[in-house]
């Protein structure tokens, strides 16, 4: 479960942009190097989703759904 943007640090926000990462415009020959990058993207998203996910736990949230 995600908070909304505007709960987030801006960094935190920044990294969560599918701008952030420049791999759209990346050559066709670096597709190795694109899905390393994403794949650490993705590592990185969930890492922050379970986190927050945790401290909402923590604060009695209920869930989103």
């Amino acid at each position: 479960m995600f908070w909304p943007v505007e709960h987030y640090p801006a960094t935190v926000a920044d990294l969560m942009s599918d701008d952030a990462v420049a791999t759209r415009g990346t050559p066709r020959g670096d597709l190795a190097i694109r899905r390393s990058i994403e794949r650490v993207v993705f590592e990185v998203r969930t890492e922050i989703a379970n986190v927050h996910q945790e401290m909402a736990d923590k604060c009695g949230e209920p869930p989103l759904d």
